[in-house]
């Protein structure tokens, strides 16, 4: 073996330019499939950091009659649970939430959760230091406590050993530090802060607000905890039918709730990744085919000193695997490199378990696959050329191309090239038809020259709702007077977001539950001129001429609108709305408005509008219409002014409106772009080896090409004979790659957000473009042919 290697670095060494083109494509092959490799690592096989992951399953609520199977519940809820659940070993309940922390005369606002003390048995979590919450903290009379994580104790608190014991200022609460996390615990996903959920167990059973995480029993299954959960919900829902128990329960293994689609996205790439490295494979076979075809004389020789066939086989195949280790290695990182780039191209903050990078088992991928590839591109012609014609080869001035089997061997590994490379191209370009379908498609409201802010108002300051209506009051006045702003509204979220569901009910009519099916509709509040704000238009009617004063209204949507007052007889009705307020009033419509998008990919849901006087809320979301190029000054006097009014209160994500839009689709975006890479390189590839054929075609029968020229053919009758060659087989692998395309698209359509459905004046075009770009390819070393002198030719018979 050692001599086999010696032998393969000083032939490499002796055939430079060959040496360089095989490790630079085997290179970009490995860094696609490693970046690829990269994140399957870190969504499906690098452990979450909890004790034997594979027990935790995640729980929420579900209400299949009205299509909700992700539903927080109540506390009472969550003891019946645990209670009567005897496939778990433990369960605990949390909910995210932004904590309050305040230091002298300012507040920060930093993501936590409340927790029951359980959680961190279920979950199989020490602290570092200190302690974690013991079971007596989730009771009412137990002292305030919290829990700090690692990264806060490091940035904010210096990494200070005698944080445990302080005091701090949290929520309007003075807690006592019990202990600091792990670095790598941050449950739930951004968690930096924990408190104690403390629960009386007398809690509404119909308004929820924990998610559940539980361990499974020593060898209980899923499917097993899933029957025995949804027998439990259906007994909680039929014992308080009143209360509005979810009838339904959701189950899935934490990991797979917090990877969610990503989890079949990754896989679906590592697929494509693969079918790229397929193409190099085939490329570098060709190129050996080519390579090797040079040295029949050599195997030859060896053969008639006594090499057995394994022999030959061995030493071609040590060549082949030093040329992908050689190219493996630089591909590793440069795969890590593109991976780092794709990850800080992602808009939005990624959680904890998305630590993409470099372990063991990339580099076991990576050590593998380049040996593989080693294997796989260096087998056919190992096998190829191991068995020469002594005869022929060691006559002088033997036949030195390649035979007639060995011609369609590299003819049928183009044909593969170009069908794998055409269904990437397909698929890329329909991923991308999507991606631009979805920025064209019209949200509803007008982002441009829009500015957003959040001001949070912390609760111990803020509790009582009249107190937020006032802070909203005086903020809409105080940026209202700022000179650039044209208008300005305040809303409880970004448009990108949903907003609650609550059941409808419709003065007049009988019970929207015919059926089964009852009527759900989002609800959301803001301040009068939003809709101007955001350009969203009003259809009938009116919006609130004075938030303050008027009685209670309301403004719908046109899908309400439609679907409940078909005859335009919305503006005038009256309808109520479920757990909005305790009184159960009536509110009059006054007024429909264009539908809004919270998704680019989903239609409009059916949407109730109230003033913002109503539905105070401590996350206040700033809307403000300027002109174009005011951004950048008014992000300050936005700060400056909520200072003046409350330097307690933070001000966060200042950002354009259009900016958030395009945000809200950053997964087709990068979909799209990943496709498009992978479909490019392809591409290429698969050029590259149409042209190695033709080209080698061109310089075995320059002879032939001499002949027939002096016997009166013409130029191009000799390009016709090398384009007809290559479009035999452009045209074999066009028809097997429509037939992959097919399948595939289908596939992906149902994976990926944002894949374009089958477009046929796409594909054609695609084609078309395929063929234009393998024609030009053939025409140079055609081109070449062609221009062939036939006096050289005789001269040289």
């Amino acid at each position: 073996m050692l001599a086999d290697l010696r032998f393969a670095f000083r032939d490499l060494l002796r055939n430079p330019g060959f040496s360089a083109a095989a490790v630079a494509t085997v290179m970009l092959g490995i860094a696609g499939t490693t970046s690829v490799f990269s994140m399957v690592n870190t969504i499906i096989l690098r452990p979450l950091p909890f004790q034997q992951e594979d027990e935790l399953i995640y729980l929420r609520g579900a209400a299949p009659e009205r299509g909700e199977d992700s539903l927080p519940i109540s506390y009472p809820t969550l003891l019946d649970w645990s209670q009567q659940a005897r496939v778990f070993e433990s369960m605990a309940g949390y909910y995210a939430a932004f904590l309050y922390m305040a230091e002298g005369d300012r507040a920060q606002r930093i993501p936590g959760a409340w927790v029951t003390p359980e959680l961190f048995t279920t979950l199989g979590v020490e602290a570092l230091d200190g302690r974690v919450f013991g079971s007596a903290e989730g009771s009412p009379a137990a002292a305030p406590v919290v829990l700090v994580g690692y990264a806060l104790w490091q940035n904010h608190f210096g990494g200070d050993p005698a944080l445990i014991g302080r005091t701090l200022r949290i929520s309007g609460q003075t807690r006592t530090v019990v202990g600091i996390m792990p670095p790598e615990f941050r449950f739930p996903e951004y968690a930096h802060l924990w408190l104690p959920f403390v629960g009386t167990g007398t809690e509404p059973r119909g308004e929820g607000l924990l998610s559940v995480v539980a361990r499974l029993r020593q060898g209980a299954t899923l499917q097993q905890a899933r029957t025995e959960m949804r027998e439990i919900a259906r007994r909680l829902a039929g014992a308080y039918p009143e209360d509005g128990v979810a009838a339904g329960v959701r189950l899935l293994p934490l990991r797979r709730y917090y990877v969610g689609d990503t989890w079949t996205a990754a896989l679906v790439f590592q697929v494509v990744a693969l079918f790229v490295l397929l193409i190099v494979c085939a490329n570098l076979a060709n190129l050996l085919l080519v390579r090797a075809s040079a040295r029949d004389k050599e195997m030859a020789v060896r053969a008639a000193l006594g090499g057995g066939r394994g022999r030959l086989i061995r030493q071609l195949l040590t060549e082949n695997v030093l040329l992908a280790a050689l190219g493996g290695l630089p591909g590793l990182f440069l795969g890590l490199w593109g991976l780092h780039l794709l990850i800080d191209s992602i808009p939005i903050d990624l959680p904890f378990w998305a630590e993409f990078g470099f372990d063991y088992r990339v580099l076991i991928f990576v050590v593998v696959v380049s040996v593989l590839t080693g294997v796989a591109f260096g087998l056919v012609p190992a096998l190829r050329f191991s068995r020469p014609d002594l005869v022929e080869a060691l006559k002088v001035g033997g036949r030195s191309g390649p035979a007639g089997g060995k011609q369609l061997t590299m003819k049928g590994l183009v044909v593969a090239q170009v069908a794998v490379s055409l269904a990437l191209l397909v698929a890329g370009g329909l991923m991308a038809r999507g991606f631009l379908d979805l920025q064209r498609v019209e949200p509803g409201y007008h982002p441009d020259g829009v500015l957003t802010a959040v001001a949070a108002l912390a609760p111990d300051r803020y509790e009582d709702p009249e107190k937020q209506r006032r802070f909203a009051r005086r903020l809409l006045r105080k940026l209202g007077n700022l000179a650039e702003v044209e208008t300005v509204a305040v809303a409880s979220r970004l448009p990108v977001y949903d907003s609650p569901t609550r059941p409808l009910s419709i003065e007049g009519s009988a019970p929207l539950d015919a059926g089964g099916e009852k009527a759900w509709v989002m609800v959301e509040t803001v301040s009068r001129a939003y809709f101007e704000t955001l350009g969203i238009p009003v259809l009938e009617g009116r919006a609130w001429n004075d938030d303050d004063e008027e009685p209670l209204r309301a403004v719908v949507n046109q899908k309400l609108a439609r679907r409940f007052w078909p005859d335009g007889e919305a503006v005038g009705s009256r309808l109520k709305l479920a757990s909005w307020n305790e009184d159960g009033l009536w509110i009059d419509v006054i007024g429909v408005v264009g539908d809004v998008r919270q998704s680019l990919d989903r239609a409009p849901a059916s949407m109730v509008f109230l003033p913002l006087a109503y539905g105070p809320t401590r996350s206040l979301t700033v809307f403000l219409r300027a002109p174009k190029g005011a951004s950048a000054a008014l992000s300050g006097q936005v700060r400056n002014a909520v200072r003046e009014l409350d330097p307690e209160v933070p001000v966060e994500r200042i950002k354009p409106l259009r900016e958030v839009v395009d945000e809200s689709i950053w997964q087709p975006s990068i979909y799209a772009w990943l496709l498009a890479v992978f479909a490019g390189f392809a591409l290429v590839l698969a050029v590259l080896g149409l042209y190695g054929v033709i080209a080698y075609a061109v310089s075995h029968r320059s002879r032939e090409v001499g002949i027939r020229m002096a016997l009166g053919a013409r130029r191009r009758d000799v390009l016709l004979l090398f384009l007809r060659q290559a479009f035999v087989m452009v045209t074999l692998g066009i028809v097997l790659g429509l037939a992959v395309a097919v399948g595939l698209s289908g596939a992906l359509a149902s994976m990926l957000p944002g894949f374009a459905a089958a477009d046929v004046p796409l594909i054609v075009a695609l084609v078309a473009c395929f063929l234009a770009v393998a024609a030009l390819a053939t025409l140079v070393p055609a081109g070449r042919a062609a221009s062939i002198d036939p006096a050289d030719t005789l001269r040289a018979e």
